[in-house]
This record gives structure tokens, sequence and C-alpha cells, in this order.
């Protein structure tokens, strides 16, 4: 929303500026790329200069948003789009707001965006760094080429979680899959345990010291007090340096997307070209294309995550856990955060 929300409004003033040539001005200040413009500051103090101008307006003007509410299906917030009308001096009030608070959110896309490249130039450097991203894709829908007509009524999907593994001479994608359609924070750890396994384990006497994993930043499946409960676990076992980039909200998919569509498609040419098999679900599919790509596959089950879960002990939260942009776990147990990329780091008390 808070790309889209401003741009929607971009638009909607080039749409209704002939009508109303009080607004041509600010619509020449305002470029179709509302992102492009959001990231020049003086183009952003000349808008703001526009908008206050026009605040003594009063003509009415509808337009849609996207705004969040609680829904009786879901427990959290949803996205949902919502026919507003207001006069043009309330309009250009959340313009501006919104166009300063896409500027400061282009600043951290950013400086996350670089924190990360700097995580990935010093694994590919570096024997003992190993850097991965991760993302969650959407779930695949399975459906046999030959389906029943009341096969519609039941759906199984398979989770994805696709990611690349930067480390010296040897990177490479990966996908770890399930019919466990949970992506919660502990279907997360369940999903890469036996790539992390892979990955820390010693080869040819050289050891890992140092793991970065990149993501999206989304509360309910990374950024949150499971996650740091497990990377302080991996960090004070393995005795190594475990660190979590996340990157700004709405842009951490990058590589990871195009692994997980990768996959899909890979589902949907084996259905397709064996009409006659059925497939019961992850597990069936992945045997069937591990043998034609070379991205590493890795299968994990419900019970697993299941059983993981009950191992996670009661985790107190951590205050400002929706603001941390990296946490960093030591190996002698101590944590630290940094709230951009570019920040020192500070340290900060865990009671688990």
């Amino acid at each position: 929303m808070t790309c889209l929300n401003p741009q929607i409004k971009v638009e909607r003033i080039n749409q209704i500026k002939a009508n109303h040539p009080i607004l041509n001005n600010l619509s020449t200040l305002l470029t179709n790329d509302i992102a492009s413009t959001a990231n020049d500051k003086k183009k952003v103090e000349e808008i703001l200069n526009e908008v206050n101008f026009l605040k003594e307006e009063s003509f009415p003007i509808t337009y849609v948003e996207w705004i969040q509410k609680r829904s009786e299906r879901s427990s959290g917030l949803i996205s949902t789009k919502a026919t507003m009308t207001d006069k043009l001096a309330v309009f250009c009030k959340k313009l501006s707001d919104e166009i300063l608070k896409l500027h400061k959110h282009l600043d951290l896309v950013h400086t996350q965006f670089n924190g990360a490249k700097l995580y990935r130039q010093s694994a590919l450097t570096i024997d003992n760094v190993v850097t991965l991203q991760i993302d969650w894709s959407e779930n695949y829908n399975l459906k046999q080429t030959r389906e029943e007509r009341s096969a519609y009524y039941y759906e199984q999907h398979v989770s994805i979680a696709a990611g690349y593994v930067w480390q010296k001479n040897n990177c490479f994608s990966f996908g770890c899959l399930s019919d466990d359609t949970s992506h919660r924070s502990e279907s997360t750890w369940v999903a890469i345990r036996d790539l992390l396994d892979e990955l820390l384990s010693e080869k040819d006497g050289k050891r890992v010291t140092e793991l970065n994993i990149i993501s999206d930043s989304p509360s309910s499946q990374y950024r949150n007090k499971t996650t740091i409960f497990f990377l302080k676990y991996y960090a004070t076992n393995r005795k190594i340096t475990m660190r979590w980039i996340f990157l700004a909200s709405g842009h951490g998919k990058g590589i990871a997307d195009g692994i997980g569509a990768t996959i899909k498609r890979l589902f949907d040419n084996v259905i397709r070209l064996n009409p006659d098999q059925s497939f019961n679900g992850a597990e069936d599919l992945m045997n069937k294309i591990k043998s034609s790509t070379t991205i590493r596959l890795y299968l994990y089950k419900k019970e697993d995550v299941d059983s993981l879960r009950l191992q996670i002990p009661s985790l107190s939260t951590i205050t400002g856990t929706s603001k941390f942009h990296e946490i960093i776990a030591k190996p002698n147990g101590q944590m630290f955060k940094k709230d951009n990329s570019d920040e020192p780091e500070t340290l900060t008390q865990t009671k688990f």
C-alpha cells in the first residue's frame, strides 16, 4: 500500500484535471512513476508546497485506495480496496502524507538492498561465509490432468519455500516442498532445516563461521520472536554468527520468486506430460522433477512442523521487533539488532 496508494491518487488527479484546471501544476509535478518522483527530495518539496496551496479548495473528489481492516474470516488485518469521497483538501493531505512515507520507504529499500548485496558479495569471496535468500511462493494448486468433476470440491496445495545460496565456488537454487500449507515462522525453520544442516556441515576441513539469511519482512513468517529464538539456537549450538536481513516490506522476493515460479512450471509440465499418472502431493512431484532440474529440492512434512512447534518454549516478546531490519546472533549468545542495515549493531536483551 505504501507504493500503490499514492500512485492511484496521481492517476486520479490526471483523470480530473481537465475539469479542475487548478490541479494542472500539481499534475505536472507528479510524474506517472511516483516512485521516481518520491526519490527526488527537491521534487517532493515542490509537491508539498503545491499541495499546501490547494488546501483551501473544497470541491469533492471520489477515488479509491487500499486500506487494512478486520475481517470475520481472518484473525488479523486484511487489505481491501475502498471507494472514498473527500474534499480536495483532505485528498491532498493524504497524498502529501503518503509521498513523505514513500520517500522514507524508498530510502529503506535502497539501504536494505545495499546491505543484502554486501552480504552476498562477502559469501562469494570469503570461504567461511554463506548467504541465502528465501521466500514463500504462493501455494501450488495440484490438479490432475484428467480430473474427475467432483475433484473440483477438493483442492490440494503444495507449499514452496524457494531461494538461492551464495557461497564461494558453489552457488545454487533450492526449493523446500511440503503438503503442509502453513507459512508461519516454525514452518520456515523446518523447511530450511535440512538445507542448513548441509551448509553447516564441515567439508574439506573448512567450517562455516557466518551464515546470513535474506528475506522479506512479514511478521508472521520471519520477523518475530521465533526467528530470534532459532537464530540464537543455531549461533550457540553451531558456534557461528547467524544474521537475518529483512528487506523493506514488499521488496523481498527477487531471485527467490523466480525460482519458485520455475518449480511451479516444472510441476505443470510433469503433470501435463504424464496424464495417466496420479500425483498425491509434494513428494510425488519432487521425485518426478528432481532429475530434470539443477534446483536442489528438500521435503518436509506436517509432522515435522508440529514436532518443532512443541519444542519451542514460551517466548517473551522483544520490544521493537517490528522495526528490526537486521538481527545478529553471536556464538556466545549475545543478540544485536539494527533498524537499518547501515546502522551500527545495538545489543538487545532476550529472555530465552
